[in-house]
């Protein structure tokens, strides 16, 4: 799927939400409960029961159809409640009735059903998936009862072994839920059942349980203790179960949280000695658990382990040994040990101090985790520069001014690291700030993940308002220049997306954050932008007029929206000091950019529309890497046709712009020189008379050099053309775009020298065939053709066919080189059919047999598709105007349709036979065979191909058969209607009964039948089982209900077609099955055999007694078996005979006397072969 399908998705996910979350409410009460007999109304009516067994099937219907609101994950919070308290209400109505019923492992798995808690707890972690485990267990019930009942059936179902890492973070999630009672545990009422033995299987054995510890704080404890290693989601809920058991005002009385976040520490420390296989997930464990620890708990218990836990990290951090290492692999490890150093400091900061024999103080340590947190801002995973920037920014909230200015200044410089400026000669300098505008920005050499931990960090003190008012111009220069960041990886791959979506934030948290007035305060001539400062009155037009362009032509569509909701935020939060804001924030909607090619296309126009300030930031974000610099070849066209709407709606700012690019001596890519070219083209194409063009680049080069770059740019030139590779095809095409824009606007069409050249680079461009560079080869093959003598057009067109007819012999491979010729000459015809007819009767007849040529049986598929796609429709025209006879071309199209051609990648022919259906199509009303002889075979080959074999060719003959007017040829005029009414249009459709009833009605109408049937037995013989079997259903159907004259010409029709093709395997074959069945069906007995043509089919048959191909013996003897049982005549026994002999030679069968009974005859062979 491409992005704009995607955003597309996420469109429809909006409107259809509630018609989805109706489907939930509907489908899960009944699929965990079950319906009681009363009515609601009756008093006596039961409590519903809820199941024992739930679906599988069922279960992962509604898990699927949860996990499509992950986008939008609020859309579910006005029925959120009502979902999470049925499923929680039925696995607690389960545990209470039938808490020892639970299953082994796999008990169920055939059956393909499973356990109502299994499925309840799916179903619940898929609400936890999408809308976030804190906000799903507030909705849990957290009775004080449930606390005791949870527990015990925990420990009974782990018995078993069969629970899932689903049920086991939900029953997890559950008890963490129920521990913040207010009631103290030890009044809980519970019965010891060994919860002890969990802790022996614990890699660490050194925790030590207080002695008063109450028997259910301990089954909690030991709970927590023993799924804190597991590798699954469980490890989370047993490390939330944990820190709330141990910062419980009871538990801290028995000093439970010191002695876990003692063990926790010391197991770190011996951490190395561990042997387990999931050692590293030990130790996620532990500092997760040390870091909810530092998060959650106050100040009077967290002091006593600040200096403690600051070095046990530390040593892990610094020290090079190999288990510190282990640890420092993983990035779920580096990120707690952030979230640790972030606790820490923010304790610190808050008041808490060191113990007096501290060797350090306070501000080593924040040194310490500052300096630790900025180096972590270039680690290699998101979630670790995620964590370091928000960490950095809440140290920072709590930072003196002068530590915070120490702080953005660090971040400031390390900016500028590896940054570069170029200067107007392609000089570098390497100073960020304070750069002439002339000069332009180099980020190829700096850290894309460096940037985005810096960026995110800036937006993170944005957001808190961290951020210093003298600081603020720095951090806009910042932001703009990441919204413009852009770097790809060696495979191509864009890697600068993140740093602009940090941007968005950042400008999002600006706007929101901070004041007008505060805002106003930076010049905006003090920030850098793509536009001149005097387009600007302030700072924040500065940032309207950047997120516009990064809302409409960034080529992700997350950091589109990002764009659009902080220009929302921007003109929202400060009103009167953006133009026209109102109207851009409608313009530029959430919803609006959401698809890339309407942002681009329609978006920005409107844009640009409102005012000239946004007209001028477009025409320069037009030129650059995110439009007509994308590495995608189609955004580069389509920016180019937006670079001439811009020009011709508004003005000669573009132009200005686009001649600076064109005449800078840079070294541009050929992407950029093929997206340079196209917007050249382009604009020359919409503005001729706003501005001379020709007279401001093309007169300036001089008139011998009126083709600008296109001489002095290597990468066009015609060596660069004729080379073999992807770029040059690209080159071709805008060669081809200037070459048509050219001969166009000049005034001199007789220019020798300019024509031969403009001829020599289409005759080099005519070797690629992408469909993008066809359509430009043809606009510039008509242009150059317009411009040249009737001399000069004959013999131009006549060397294009010579080159086509002797050039390798008419043959075009896939991607070849004579394609583009043909092209040519079709646009040529296209244009100008009287010119053309005028031109000579030699130059029709040479287009004539040009064109039979290649659809002749030498020539090869690719050949075929291209002059059927490129000349078959032009010539047949030129023929028509001038009254010859056409009958060569219209069998030669009818060829086309019978091509079964095969290689190695199997029936390529399909690919002729669906061309052949597009160009018959495309004569629509003005259909040549409406008067011609040939008419009713073109329409049988188009029925034959709506029942063959192939899905996709079945379906694209009668897409196109459906909207034809030969349907006009028939006189039923209640079948037409029935046709046109017909709602066989989806592709599965045309794999129908009614179908195929259908299309073998009209097949049986028209006196080309045979061209039906020969389609259909491809479908009735040899296919797909369920096609077979429908195609077959079909003909029987239609055979007992239509009248017996219409039955009698289509077996008529099978028998002339089955004879004629007894040469060609793939259509006898299935012709011999399809007859086999219908006389096994015993429905060609009905005529006595009377059909013209029946003893020559028997007799030919027999040359296929010694036929190598198997499945056409097979068929055979099908049919002789369906004769067997039916006909007694002496010729067919003889042809069973001679078949018996071929298969399984027997002495009996030359004495038998086939004038005996049949009986006889049967028990004699069956006694020759040993049958009873």
């Amino acid at each position: 799927m491409d992005e704009d399908q995607a955003d597309d998705h996420g469109i429809t996910l909006l409107q259809e939400s509630a018609k989805s979350i109706r489907q939930i409410e509907n489908l899960i009460r009944p699929l965990l409960f079950r319906r009681s007999s009363r009515k609601r109304s009756d008093p006596n009516r039961k409590p519903s029961s809820v199941r024992k067994h739930v679906e599988q099937r069922r279960i992962a219907a509604l898990a699927r159809l949860l996990d499509t609101f992950q986008e939008s994950p609020q859309l579910l919070d006005p029925r959120l409640e009502l979902i999470v308290c049925t499923l929680v209400e039925a696995l607690a109505l389960y545990m209470e009735r039938y808490p020892n019923l639970y299953p082994g492992p796999n008990t169920y798995v055939e059956q393909g059903v499973e356990p109502l808690p299994r499925a309840a707890c799916k179903l619940l972690y898929a609400l936890c998936k999408v809308r976030g485990a804190k906000v799903v267990t507030r909705l849990f019930p957290n009775n004080a009862e449930h606390l005791d009942s949870v527990l015990l059936t925990f420990r009974m179902w782990e018995r078993t072994g069969s629970l899932t890492w689903e049920e086991e973070y939900i029953l997890l999630l559950w008890l963490s839920h129920l521990t913040q009672t207010p009631f103290d545990l030890d009044t809980v009422s519970s019965i010891d059942t060994g919860y002890r033995y969990l802790l022996s299987d614990y890699p660490s054995p050194t925790f030590q349980i207080p002695d008063a510890l109450s028997n259910v704080a301990e089954r909690l404890l030991c709970h927590a203790l023993y799924y804190l290693a597991e590798a699954s989601k469980a490890r989370e809920a047993a490390r939330l179960l944990l820190v709330r058991l141990s910062l419980r005002p009871d538990m801290q009385k028995l000093d439970l949280h010191r002695c876990c976040m003692d063990w926790a520490l010391i197991s770190l420390t011996d951490f190395g000695s561990l042997e387990c296989d999931n050692s590293i997930h030990v130790a996620i464990g532990l500092l997760s658990y040390v870091a909810g620890f530092l998060k959650s708990g106050g100040s009077a218990c967290v002091t006593p382990f600040i200096l403690s836990t600051f070095e046990y990290i530390q040593d892990i951090t610094i020290d090079p040994n190999s288990y510190a290492q282990l640890i420092l692999e993983s990035a779920v490890a580096r990120m707690l040990i952030i979230k640790v150093y972030r606790s820490l400091a923010i304790h610190l900061l808050s008041g808490s101090t060191l113990p007096a024999h501290s060797p350090s103080d306070v501000t080593d340590v924040l040194n310490a985790v500052i300096n630790h947190l900025l180096t972590s801002l270039r680690d290699k995973d998101n979630p670790v520069r995620f964590a370091a920037s928000k960490a950095l920014s809440m140290i920072a909230q709590r930072l003196d001014s002068e530590m915070i200015l120490q702080l953005v200044d660090d971040i400031a410089y390390r900016f500028q690291e590896n940054a570069m400026f170029e200067g107007p000669k392609g000089s570098r300098t390497e100073s960020l700030h304070d750069v002439a505008r002339s000069q332009q920005r180099n980020l190829a050499a700096v850290d894309p993940l460096q940037w985005q931990g810096l960026v995110l960090t800036l937006s993170h003190l944005l957001y808190r308002h961290s951020a210093p008012q003298n600081k603020l111009t720095m951090i806009m220069n910042v932001l703009v220049n990441a919204l413009d960041f852009e770097q790809r990886s060696a495979m191509g791959k864009s890697i600068g997306a993140s740093v602009r979506d940090a941007a968005c934030f950042g400008i999002w948290s600006l706007a929101r954050n901070y004041t007008t007035r505060e805002l106003l305060r930076v010049a905006a001539s003090h920030v850098q932008s793509r536009q001149s400062p005097r387009q600007h009155t302030s700072v924040l037009e500065v940032l309207a007029a950047e997120l516009v362009l990064t809302a409409t032509l960034d080529p992700e569509g997350n950091i589109r929206r990002g764009a659009s909701a902080a220009l929302q935020e921007l003109v929202g939060r400060h009103p009167e000091t953006i133009r026209e804001g109102i109207q851009l924030i409608h313009v530029v909607d959430y919803h609006a950019v959401g698809l890339r090619s309407r942002a681009l296309a329609e978006v920005s126009l409107q844009a640009a529309a409102l005012d000239n300030m946004y007209l001028y930031a477009l025409s320069e974000g037009l030129l650059s890497w995110r439009a007509i610099n994308s590495p995608n070849p189609a955004i580069r066209r389509k920016t180019a046709t937006v670079i001439g709407q811009v020009v011709r709606l508004h003005g000669t700012h573009p132009i200005s712009s686009l001649q600076q690019r064109l005449q800078s001596p840079r070294t541009r890519s050929p992407d950029e020189w093929h997206g340079l070219y196209l917007a050249l083209a382009a604009t020359i194409l919409n503005d001729r008379s706003a501005l001379p063009l020709g007279s401001a680049i093309f007169d300036r080069i001089g008139h011998s050099q009126r083709l600008l770059v296109l001489k002095t740019g290597a990468v066009l030139s015609i060596g660069d053309i004729i080379a073999s590779n992807n770029k040059a095809e690209l080159a071709a095409e805008a060669l081809c775009s200037m070459i048509y824009v050219l001969g166009d606007i000049s005034t001199d069409r007789t220019e020798r020298e300019t024509l031969e050249y403009h001829i020599t680079l289409l005759q080099a461009s005519m070797k690629y065939s992408k469909d993008a560079t066809l359509h430009a080869l043809c606009m510039a093959a008509v242009a150059i053709f317009q411009r040249l003598s009737r001399t000069g057009q004959a013999d131009l067109l006549r060397s294009w066919l010579l080159q086509i007819r002797d050039g390798h012999n008419g043959q075009v491979q896939s991607g070849g080189s004579t394609e583009g010729l043909m092209a040519a000459v079709g646009a040529v015809l296209c244009e100008g059919p009287d010119a053309v007819r005028s031109l000579g009767r030699d130059l029709r007849k040479l287009a004539h047999e040009v064109l039979v040529r290649l659809l002749g049986k030498g020539s090869n598929v690719f050949s075929k598709i291209a002059a059927l796609g490129h000349l078959y429709r032009p010539v047949y025209q030129i023929y028509l105007l001038g009254r010859h006879n056409v009958r060569s071309l219209d069998q030669a199209l009818l060829d086309c349709f019978d091509d079964y051609s095969t290689d190695y990648q199997g029936d390529v022919g399909s690919l002729v036979r669906m061309k052949t259906v597009t160009v018959v199509a495309s004569f629509q009303d003005s259909s040549p065979w409406r008067h011609s002889v040939s008419k009713y075979e073109v329409i049988g080959r188009m029925c034959g191909l709506c029942v063959e074999k192939l899905d996709k060719v079945r379906h694209c003959a009668w897409d196109s058969f459906r909207v034809q007017r030969m349907l006009d040829h028939f006189g039923n005029r209640d079948f037409k209607q029935a046709i046109r009414e017909s709602n066989l249009i989806e592709p599965v459709s045309t794999s129908s009964i009614e179908y195929f009833k259908l299309i073998i009605d009209l097949g049986n109408r028209i006196s080309s039948r045979s061209s039906m049937i020969r389609g259909l037995i491809t479908s009735a013989g040899f296919g797909s089982e369920a096609l077979v079997d429908t195609a077959r259903k079909a003909v029987l159907e239609y055979l007992l209900s239509h009248q017996t004259v219409d039955a009698y010409l289509f077996y008529a029709s099978l028998l002339q077609v089955i004879q004629a093709a007894i040469s060609d395997v793939r259509l006898v074959r299935s012709g011999l099955e399809v007859l086999a069945f219908l006389l096994e069906a015993d429905q060609v007995y009905v005529f006595k055999f009377t059909f013209p043509g029946w003893i020559e089919l028997l007799e030919s048959m027999r040359s296929l007694h010694r036929s190598s191909d198997l499945p056409t013996l097979e068929a055979v003897i099908k049919v002789y078996s369906a004769l067997g049982k039916h006909e007694p005549y002496q010729l067919i026994r003889l042809a069973a005979v001679t078949a018996l002999w071929v298969i399984e030679p027997d002495e009996m069968l030359k004495s038998l006397d086939l004038t005996l009974p049949a009986s006889t005859i049967r028990s004699r062979v069956r006694d020759a072969y040993g049958y009873r």
